[in-house]
């Protein structure tokens, strides 16, 4: 006779089975019936090149019971093509047949042009997530979207807009941004634009001071991206806890005659006097999690001398020594370019970064829970992966090795700390 187990803990156990196993085990039993179909229908995939929108929606019409376990919505367009089309009523209908969905991801996905009536809210519980990548709609459409849904974290790692009202118009109405508290901001642009435009400033100055966790990118060297930010955080960041600065994969360095002094100021670390003084204990003193954006390339000593990618990371310590002493974790995520073999060792960046004096100023931060660097590669969107980007799977684990005992070996005051991690 079989052990007798509550529901909660054979709904428990469901969550260490690989998903494979997951439709065997709802066989084995009725016991087992519920908790394992709870666990495999808890992340709904639509691939719109294989069936429709409205045969996921027959699907739970039919199956009324699976609609409650349904807490992650995926819906895919051709990987083969541009976009998919997706219609929003159907959009609409299949959200409202999931009660307990939190989390909505749309990839290769183009909503046609819509009226803009908002109509009422779509019912879900008090979290909801939107992530919008490769997709492709007009600003009435995202409108529709954010409100009607009332989405509490949004996600646009690169997001096409079709300015439909025409360009004078503004692209964002501050009611769109009311109810998210997280907010991430990738590649968002003006579709077909004469140039790609950066939209990150027309949403920061729509969005209100109750954001707890912000992520953006831009190029340092934009000045102007710059100063949109530091406004940003000194005026609405406040409440921020969670800041995320890509500043690795999108600078460029104009090495003007000016800009070179600077990068051999080995006392001063002068910067150009347009890049933002940030203090960000001043602007954001709820700041408990930063994670930035750096670069680590290899080359010989000559070129690394002449390369922004150490410049940068003498910028990112300036910025870290502003933040509150409260800071509890610091992730470095290093944008690594091109191929890392076992023998390129650590990295020429990496060498030449200023470990003294970041070791100086990790000192201040007694409560720091974790220094974690991760390497990373360039946007990746995928089926189970949905961030702006994801580990660097061209990176051994020998290097990985290399560069952790070489950065321990610089930062001696994070000896016995337990804090230095490298991923």
């Amino acid at each position: 006779m079989l052990p007798f187990l509550a529901p909660e803990l054979r709904l428990n156990i469901t969550r260490f089975v690989d998903r494979p196993t997951l439709p065997a085990l709802c066989l084995a039993s009725l016991d087992w019936l519920s908790p394992a179909q709870a666990k495999l229908f808890q992340d709904l995939y639509v691939h719109l090149h294989d069936r429709s929108a409205q045969d996921a929606i027959h699907f739970l019409e039919s199956h009324s019971h699976l609609r409650i376990s349904v807490t992650h919505l995926y819906i895919f367009g051709d990987p083969w093509s541009t976009y998919s089309r997706l219609d929003k009523e159907n959009l609409f209908v299949l959200l409202g047949l999931l009660p307990v969905i939190c989390n909505v991801t749309l990839d290769r996905v183009q909503i046609a042009r819509s009226p803009s009536i908002i109509g009422d809210p779509v019912p879900q519980g008090a979290h909801l997530k939107l992530v919008l990548s490769r997709s492709l709609m007009d600003k009435t459409m995202l409108d529709i979207l954010l409100t009607r849904l009332r989405v509490t974290e949004l996600h646009l790692p690169s997001l096409r807009l079709e300015a439909s009202d025409g360009p004078l118009l503004p692209l964002f109405r501050p009611e769109m941004f009311k109810s998210i508290r997280r907010l991430n901001i990738g590649r968002v642009n003006t579709y077909l634009a004469p140039r790609t435009e950066w939209r990150t400033s027309d949403i920061l100055a729509v969005c209100s001071d109750v954001l707890k966790s912000l992520g953006v990118g831009y190029d340092l060297y934009e000045y102007v991206y710059g100063e949109v930010l530091y406004r940003f955080l000194q005026e609405k960041g406040r409440h921020i806890e969670s800041l995320t600065i890509d500043y690795g994969s999108s600078t460029k360095i104009d090495y003007e005659t000016r800009i070179l002094p600077l990068l051999f100021d080995e006392d001063g670390g002068g910067m150009p006097p347009e890049w933002p003084d940030i203090i960000l204990s001043s602007c954001c003193p709820s700041l408990t999690h930063i994670t930035l954006v750096l670069s680590v390339v290899n080359g010989s000593s000559d070129y690394m001398k002449n390369h922004a990618a150490v410049f940068l990371w003498q910028y990112a310590m300036r910025l870290l020594a502003t933040a509150p002493k409260t800071l509890r974790s610091i992730i470095l995520l290093l944008y690594m370019d091109g191929y890392f073999s076992p023998q390129d060792r650590v990295g020429n960046t990496i060498v030449r970064v200023d470990w003294k004096n970041w070791d100086e100023m990790l000192k201040g931060f007694d409560m720091l829970e974790g220094l974690t660097f991760v390497a990373v590669k360039d946007e990746t969107f995928g089926e189970e992966y949905f961030e702006m980007y994801q580990k660097q799977s061209e990176v051994s684990s020998e290097w990985l090795q290399l560069a952790s005992e070489f950065v321990f070996e610089k930062l001696p005051s994070l000896y016995g700390r337990d804090v230095l991690r490298f991923m």
